[in-house]
Order: C-alpha cells, then sequence, then structure tokens
C-alpha cells in the first residue's frame, strides 16, 4: 500500500488486527483540547490521524506507513579477473515494494565514494587499468530518498601480459612476388623490405611468416634463422632487438626468409608485429 493513503478500509482492518492482536504494540495517542484523540502512533510502524467537523463528529481517518528501503535482489560484476586493462560490465537488479527505484549509483574501486550515478538504468561498463584487487559496490535509492548498498563484489586486476601489436599498416613493406630458388643450398627464399616512413618504433620488433604453406627452412647458412613460433605455428625473426629501434625513414633491405623444397607453389602472409612489454 503506496505511503500516505486514506483508504478507510486500511485504516480499520489495521485497527482491528492492532485490537485482536497477542502482541503487545505500544501506541502512542495525541489528543485535542477536547480530548479528542487525533493522531495514534502504532510502535514504529502506522501513524494513524483523525479528523473531526466543526460539530466534533468523526470525519475519517488517514494512515501513513513507514518507507520500505529498496532491495538489492542482486550485483554482479562480469568478468571478476583478469589482465590489465580489464573492462568489467556491472548489472545491479533491485527493487522497491512500496514505490520505485530512482538512482542507482556505482563505486567502482570501493573507496567509498560513487563514480557513476544514473536514473534509468541499472548497468555500468568500466575498465580497470592498474593491477590490484577493488571492492565495487551498488547504492540504489527509492523515491523516499531512501538508499541501500549491495554487498562489495571482489575485482582481481593482474599485471599485464607481453604481447605483440601488429604495425604492418604503419610501414612499408616490399616482398618477392614469387618464391625464388637457391640451387646451391637447394631451398626455397624469398627477400622482404620493411621501411618505416614514420615516427620511430622501439624493439623489439618482429617479422612473422604467416600460414606458409610449405615450412621455413633452418640451417642453411645464409638468411635469417627463426626465433621461435608464435601461438598460431607461424614463424618469426626478431628484426630490430629489445634495445634497438627502427629509426624514421630507416630501411631493412633483403631480409632472407627461406623454406622447404617441395612441389608445391609457395604462398605466405607477412605481418611486423612490436612488443607490448615495457
Amino acid at each position: 500500500m503506496k505511503k500516505g493513503c486514506s483508504i478507510l478500509f486500511v485504516v480499520l482492518m489495521f485497527e482491528a488486527m492492532m485490537c485482536a492482536s497477542t502482541h503487545a504494540v505500544h501506541v502512542d495517542f495525541t489528543y485535542d483540547q477536547n480530548e479528542r484523540i487525533v493522531s495514534a502512533q502504532y510502535g514504529n510502524n502506522v501513524t494513524i490521524k483523525y479528523g473531526y467537523d466543526a460539530d466534533g463528529n468523526l470525519m475519517g481517518r488517514n494512515a501513513t506507513f513507514p518507507n520500505i528501503p529498496p532491495v538489492i535482489g542482486s550485483f554482479t560484476a562480469e568478468p571478476s579477473s583478469g589482465d590489465a586493462p580489464l573492462t568489467v560490465n556491472f548489472t545491479c537488479e533491485a527493487h522497491d515494494e512500496d514505490g520505485r527505484i530512482v538512482e542507482y549509483c556505482f563505486d567502482f574501486d570501493g573507496d567509498g565514494e560513487n563514480d557513476q550515478c544514473d536514473d534509468s538504468t541499472n548497468t555500468a561498463t568500466y575498465t580497470y587499468d592498474d593491477p590490484g584487487t577493488y571492492h565495487p559496490t551498488c547504492t540504489v535509492k527509492d523515491d523516499d530518498g531512501e538508499s541501500v548498498t549491495s554487498e562489495p563484489r571482489e575485482i582481481t586486476v593482474n599485471e599485464a601480459t607481453p604481447g605483440w601489436v601488429d604495425i604492418t599498416e604503419t610501414l612499408d613493406i616490399t616482398h618477392s612476388t614469387r618464391q625464388l630458388y637457391d640451387r646451391i643450398h637447394r631451398c626455397f627464399f624469398i627477400q622482404v623490405t620493411v621501411e618505416n616512413p614514420g615516427d620511430a618504433i622501439s624493439g623489439p620488433i618482429r617479422l612473422v611468416i604467416t600460414d606458409p604453406s610449405i615450412p621455413v627452412e633452418t640451417g642453411v647458412g645464409v638468411g635469417l634463422e627463426p626465433d621461435g613460433y608464435t601461438e598460431e605455428g607461424n614463424p618469426y625473426f626478431t628484426i630490430v632487438p629489445e634495445e634497438g629501434a627502427l629509426d624514421p625513414g630507416e630501411v631493412l633491405r633483403n631480409l632472407r626468409i627461406n623454406f622447404e623444397l617441395q612441389r608445391r607453389r609457395l604462398t605466405y602472409g607477412i605481418k611486423v608485429e612490436q612488443s607490448t612489454a615495457e
């Protein structure tokens, strides 16, 4: 029943229940100068006010019910752990039995200060850039101004795992239009040239041969030896070491990659990647 309700039936039913109750309920009465009851306070639950006409006849009763605070059914954070930067999606499910939710506030780092409030949506997204453990909460407010805060979630943000970023589009890369044949070393090979037309790029930088139709050949004696293989199984070659850089306008010419001698056509792709490790 909505607060401020003046439905006589509800008032009478409540008074009847109080009279029939076997539990003691403290009632405070307020009287006017004519010793008529003008209000009755039933514990901390309900206040009933009585209205009279000019002749002292009872005209009606008005019951004021206390506000029921909102209830948070669930507060979720997905994912709850991962490497930085970690983007987390929050959802706060709440309801108000005697009114409506008018505001959802999110404290992403758990410092007690709300970082985002919204009156129309119960979801939020936040990206944690720094490693650490965080305890975010959600606070909801109802239309009577009462608020409730959820139990905190735990978000674990790990140190970023070093990886590789594709910088192929920032470079000018040319290579052999077809496989070349080395009669002395009995292998196929290609020549690759990498030019940096932009700003300096710090190492390490590697050249990756993607999806070759013929495996690379090792121990040839000329050309580059693979420094390893990517998670996809593609061979890579370090062309700029960790302490080096590919300077503006610098050209790495005739990077030779060898392949096994097989009776099939050589097909492949090329990309250049820079390490994200600091």
